[in-house]
């Protein structure tokens, strides 16, 4: 463990943080992103990866062990296993993970399991796919199939 730790006012010591690489998203889910809502950060405003590669190495000098990249849709964010490599190479980080709806997964699963992502956080909605298109306008069939792909299971 390392001389520093951030801790809560309880005393808990903190070893997660959730850092949101995005605010955009391939869905429409109701919940999330109303009808007409156009309010998104403009990308330009966003840290680059050598930014925030440099921001969560401070929070692993402080004791954090694990990281879960999320968005908005995390896998939106162009060049993201590029970023993954440079998290997962840090000093002290053991857990680098994806929280995400899944609908880019098929194409990008390989290339984050070789940039060092070794869980999976799927946010699904339904598995009924007429519920699951009316919350979010996505098709479920292509999630399952990207979450669930047999040749994946083993790495």
């Amino acid at each position: 463990m390392n001389a520093q730790t951030l801790t809560d006012p309880f005393g808990r010591r903190i070893a997660y943080l959730r850092l949101s690489v995005t605010d955009r998203c391939d869905l429409r889910c109701g919940y999330c992103l109303p009808k007409g809502f156009t309010g998104f950060e403009e990308p330009e405003h966003w840290l680059t990866f050598e930014e925030i590669t440099r921001v969560v190495g401070a929070f692993t000098a402080l004791g954090i062990s694990r990281v879960r990249i999320t968005g908005g849709e995390p896998l939106v964010r162009r060049n993201l296993p590029e970023l993954a490599a440079g998290l997962s190479a840090l000093p002290g980080l053991d857990d680098l993970s994806i929280s995400s709806n899944c609908t880019r997964m098929e194409s990008l699963a390989e290339p984050l399991y070789r940039a060092g992502v070794r869980r999976l956080n799927v946010s699904l909605d339904s598995l009924r796919p007429e519920v699951f298109k009316q919350v979010t306008g996505g098709d479920l069939d292509k999630v399952l199939r990207a979450a669930t792909d047999p040749a994946r299971r083993d790495q």
